[in-house]
């Protein structure tokens, strides 16, 4: 798994909320650090989308020469600011991954040209998103879109929550792979 930290934070506090859920379930976690220095110990992905694809690339292409990965499950995790991100990179690449899962952020719909290929790729999208989020209709939206296209989505809205992780990170993170991991949508 290649998984995305949000603006302001870092690499290293995000593999610590990620690390017990990915690797308990037997992936290799990555978290790279986004490209753009914000302070001491906070970075942003920045823009163009590219910079961020360049980086999650070159990630996934050093994982590869350092382990033994599976290719064929590979996940792209991405959260708040990391999560347009995963949408971007994921859908633009969607023959490098199984899955990606997005917890908040907003959609654009000029990422729709993607979704042919997402199909064809049978990539899956696992959205985790708060019932306060400013993102929640773009997300909404993105889970017509797909599903219409014919891509596998899961939707889950957490009631109460804002811009924020969902609660129980663990089990949600793990709740995702597993839907990721199941062969039928």
């Amino acid at each position: 798994m290649i998984a995305l930290h949000g603006f302001g934070s870092n690499p290293v506090d995000f593999s610590e909320a990620m690390s017990k859920p990915v690797t308990e379930k037997g992936y290799i976690l990555a978290c790279p650090y986004a490209p753009e220095i914000r302070g001491k110990t906070s970075f942003s992905w920045g823009y163009p989308y590219e910079l961020a694809e360049e980086r999650v690339l070159k990630t996934l292409s050093e994982m590869k020469k350092e382990y033994r990965i599976d290719s064929l499950n590979v996940v792209l995790f991405g959260y708040s600011q990391g999560g347009s991100r995963a949408y971007y990179i994921g859908l633009r690449n969607s023959n490098l991954f199984k899955g990606i899962i997005v917890a908040t952020d907003h959609y654009k719909e000029e990422w729709n040209e993607y979704l042919p290929d997402a199909k064809k790729n049978k990539l899956k999208v696992y959205i985790m998103i708060g019932e306060e989020d400013p993102g929640l209709e773009s997300n909404k939206k993105a889970k017509e879109t797909m599903e219409k296209e014919g891509i596998a989505v899961k939707f889950t809205v957490y009631p109460g929550l804002g811009h924020a992780f969902p609660p129980e990170p663990h089990e949600e993170i793990q709740k995702a792979l597993n839907w990721i991991e199941q062969s039928d949508n």
